[in-house]
Protein backbone atom coordinates (compact mmCIF):
# COMPACT_ATOMS: atom_id res chain seq x y z
CA UNK A 1 0.00 0.00 0.00
CA UNK A 2 3.11 2.52 0.75
CA UNK A 3 4.47 1.64 -2.50
CA UNK A 4 1.41 2.84 -4.72
CA UNK A 5 1.18 5.78 -2.05
CA UNK A 6 4.94 7.06 -2.82
CA UNK A 7 3.62 5.85 -7.12
CA UNK A 8 0.55 8.20 -7.10
CA UNK A 9 2.54 11.03 -5.21
CA UNK A 10 5.48 11.04 -7.54
CA UNK A 11 3.43 10.48 -10.74
CA UNK A 12 1.36 13.83 -9.02
CA UNK A 13 4.10 15.73 -8.85
CA UNK A 14 5.78 14.90 -12.15
CA UNK A 15 2.22 15.90 -13.80
CA UNK A 16 2.23 19.33 -11.78
CA UNK A 17 5.99 20.02 -12.84
CA UNK A 18 5.08 19.28 -16.69
CA UNK A 19 1.68 20.83 -16.20
CA UNK A 20 3.24 24.47 -14.65
CA UNK A 21 6.88 24.27 -17.02
CA UNK A 22 4.41 23.93 -20.14
CA UNK A 23 2.35 26.51 -19.47
CA UNK A 24 5.02 28.95 -17.84
CA UNK A 25 5.73 30.58 -20.67
CA UNK A 26 2.39 31.08 -22.05
CA UNK A 27 1.56 34.52 -23.56
CA UNK A 28 -1.24 36.60 -23.12
CA UNK A 29 -4.72 36.41 -25.67
CA UNK A 30 -4.64 38.35 -28.38
CA UNK A 31 -7.99 39.82 -27.54
CA UNK A 32 -6.76 40.98 -24.15
CA UNK A 33 -3.62 42.68 -25.52
CA UNK A 34 -5.98 44.39 -27.92
CA UNK A 35 -8.01 45.82 -25.23
CA UNK A 36 -4.96 46.44 -23.47
CA UNK A 37 -3.50 48.49 -26.07
CA UNK A 38 -6.89 50.55 -27.39
CA UNK A 39 -7.27 51.60 -22.94
CA UNK A 40 -3.79 52.68 -23.63
CA UNK A 41 -4.98 54.92 -26.74
CA UNK A 42 -8.23 56.59 -24.50
CA UNK A 43 -6.17 57.78 -22.28
CA UNK A 44 -5.61 61.78 -22.31
CA UNK A 45 -1.97 61.68 -21.62
CA UNK A 46 -0.69 65.25 -20.87
CA UNK A 47 2.70 66.75 -20.98
CA UNK A 48 3.29 66.48 -17.12
CA UNK A 49 3.03 62.56 -17.44
CA UNK A 50 6.18 61.04 -16.69
CA UNK A 51 6.88 59.23 -19.60
CA UNK A 52 8.98 56.46 -18.42
CA UNK A 53 5.75 55.20 -15.80
CA UNK A 54 3.14 57.36 -16.84
CA UNK A 55 2.82 56.53 -20.60
CA UNK A 56 3.12 52.58 -20.02
CA UNK A 57 6.02 52.16 -22.05
CA UNK A 58 6.05 48.71 -22.40
CA UNK A 59 2.64 48.54 -23.81
CA UNK A 60 3.83 48.00 -27.43
CA UNK A 61 3.11 45.61 -30.63
CA UNK A 62 6.13 44.40 -31.60
CA UNK A 63 8.18 41.30 -31.76
CA UNK A 64 10.35 42.06 -29.11
CA UNK A 65 7.22 42.40 -26.89
CA UNK A 66 4.09 40.93 -28.07
CA UNK A 67 3.51 38.96 -24.31
CA UNK A 68 1.10 41.14 -22.43
CA UNK A 69 1.86 39.12 -19.41
CA UNK A 70 4.87 40.47 -19.47
CA UNK A 71 4.16 44.18 -19.30
CA UNK A 72 4.28 46.45 -16.46
CA UNK A 73 1.30 46.90 -14.35
CA UNK A 74 -0.10 43.30 -16.14
CA UNK A 75 -0.41 40.10 -13.78
CA UNK A 76 -1.90 37.16 -15.86
CA UNK A 77 -2.84 33.47 -14.84
CA UNK A 78 0.66 31.55 -15.61
CA UNK A 79 -1.75 28.74 -16.78
CA UNK A 80 -4.24 29.83 -18.96
CA UNK A 81 -2.59 32.93 -19.93
CA UNK A 82 -5.78 35.16 -19.00
CA UNK A 83 -4.79 38.74 -17.57
CA UNK A 84 -6.30 38.51 -13.79
CA UNK A 85 -4.85 41.78 -12.30
CA UNK A 86 -4.06 45.16 -13.89
CA UNK A 87 -2.51 48.05 -11.34
CA UNK A 88 -3.42 51.08 -13.33
CA UNK A 89 -3.30 53.67 -10.32
CA UNK A 90 -1.25 56.64 -11.02
CA UNK A 91 -0.71 56.32 -14.33
CA UNK A 92 -1.38 59.84 -15.20
CA UNK A 93 1.49 60.59 -12.94
CA UNK A 94 0.29 63.99 -11.96
CA UNK A 95 -3.17 63.23 -11.09
CA UNK A 96 -2.41 64.16 -7.76
CA UNK A 97 -0.73 67.96 -8.29
CA UNK A 98 -3.44 70.46 -7.58
CA UNK A 99 -1.16 72.74 -9.87
CA UNK A 100 -1.66 70.19 -13.03
CA UNK A 101 -4.95 71.01 -14.59
CA UNK A 102 -5.48 67.19 -15.97
CA UNK A 103 -7.71 66.90 -19.19
CA UNK A 104 -11.28 65.16 -18.47
CA UNK A 105 -11.09 61.36 -18.97
CA UNK A 106 -14.52 59.54 -19.38
CA UNK A 107 -13.64 56.13 -18.82
CA UNK A 108 -15.10 53.70 -21.54
CA UNK A 109 -15.66 51.01 -19.56
CA UNK A 110 -16.68 48.80 -22.29
CA UNK A 111 -12.45 48.54 -23.05
CA UNK A 112 -12.69 46.27 -19.97
CA UNK A 113 -15.03 43.61 -21.63
CA UNK A 114 -12.56 41.33 -23.24
CA UNK A 115 -10.99 40.41 -19.59
CA UNK A 116 -12.59 37.59 -18.80
CA UNK A 117 -10.64 36.78 -15.87
CA UNK A 118 -9.53 39.78 -14.30
CA UNK A 119 -10.46 39.57 -10.26
CA UNK A 120 -8.52 42.61 -10.02
CA UNK A 121 -8.72 46.66 -11.43
CA UNK A 122 -6.99 49.55 -9.79
CA UNK A 123 -7.88 52.39 -11.49
CA UNK A 124 -7.21 54.74 -8.31
CA UNK A 125 -5.46 58.73 -8.39
CA UNK A 126 -5.62 58.77 -12.33
CA UNK A 127 -8.17 62.03 -11.80
CA UNK A 128 -10.88 60.57 -14.50
CA UNK A 129 -14.42 62.31 -13.83
CA UNK A 130 -16.65 59.60 -15.10
CA UNK A 131 -17.80 57.25 -17.00
CA UNK A 132 -18.51 57.06 -21.13
CA UNK A 133 -22.17 56.63 -22.28
CA UNK A 134 -21.98 52.73 -23.19
CA UNK A 135 -19.25 52.92 -25.64
CA UNK A 136 -19.35 49.48 -27.26
CA UNK A 137 -21.59 47.70 -24.54
CA UNK A 138 -24.74 45.57 -26.25
CA UNK A 139 -27.69 46.55 -23.83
Amino acid sequence: MRTLWAWLMVMLLLHQFHHHHHHESMACLEQEKMALLAFKASVPWTDYDDTSSGRLPSWVEDDDNDDCCSWERVQCNLTTGWIIQLYLCYIRSRAYDDDVHLPIWLLNASLFLPFQELQHLDLSENGFRDLADNEGIAN
